[in-house]
């Protein structure tokens, strides 16, 4: 076997996994993006329905941080994990190519063997190789396998990102008010000084306190009230 074709073969190979890969990635990018807009939208909500209790505060921030790394561990991690082998690669090729005429599928379970069958001579594997080379450069060693889906995949993210910017322009008060404790909760606990309740403004909760003041305070707003009417 002439190892220099099989390794051109290899390549054509490889390029269309790196390219099936890369689709992949920027395809759940793009649903991470969406998704976490989303479930921000949702957090920020029920924190403003509920007037940033401490238990909602928490809740949702735990939602919305447990649902992000679900969505990444399922659209990201999970589908570039698994290790596709070659000969999976080559039916994908084939698939998209019917030019092909399984040549690309036939090299590579031949050739990819250590030692080949006795039945199957090394000459007839060489011309199965070199047959299968000729035929990926009619199709530009497979560069147009996966363009389209590499082009919808970059216009999704591409979409996902517009939108996050118009979101984070155009974001109504409650999730202005809200981004705080879900994206940065460290500084929310510090410039309260570990309080468990803190004011938020809110169209929702105008002319509202979250944090009910005391009776002695009460009493002493009202001295002066009625120290001016006497």
């Amino acid at each position: 076997m002439t190892h220099a074709s099989y390794d051109e073969l290899r390549r054509v190979i490889h390029g269309v996994r790196r390219r099936w890969r890369l689709k992949i990635a920027l395809r759940g990018a793009a649903l991470l993006v969406a998704a976490g807009l989303l479930t921000f939208a949702v957090s920020a909500y029920a924190m403003d329905h509920f007037r940033y209790e401490p238990w909602a505060v928490h809740a949702f921030r735990i939602f919305a941080y447990v649902t992000l790394v679900g969505l990444a561990v399922r659209l990201l991690v999970v589908p570039l994990w698994n290790r596709v082998s070659e000969d999976r690669v080559a039916l994908y090729v084939e698939e998209h190519e019917p030019t092909l005429q399984a040549a690309v599928l036939s090299a590579v379970g031949v050739g990819g063997r250590e030692s080949p069958d006795r039945e199957v001579s090394r000459a007839l594997v060489e011309r199965l190789i070199e047959d299968a080379v000729r035929k990926c450069q009619t199709i530009d060693y497979g560069r147009h396998v996966e363009r389209q889906g590499l082009r919808r995949a970059s216009g999704l993210l591409a979409a996902a990102a517009a939108l996050g910017m118009a979101v984070t322009i155009l974001s109504p008060a409650f999730m202005r008010h809200a981004a705080p404790f879900l994206f940065a909760p460290w500084n929310v606990r510090a410039a309260t000084g570990g309080r468990s309740r803190v004011r938020v403004h809110s169209p929702k909760n105008s002319g509202r306190r979250l944090m009910r003041p005391s009776l002695a305070r009460g009493r002493c707003s009202k001295r002066p009230a009625r120290a001016a009417r006497r």
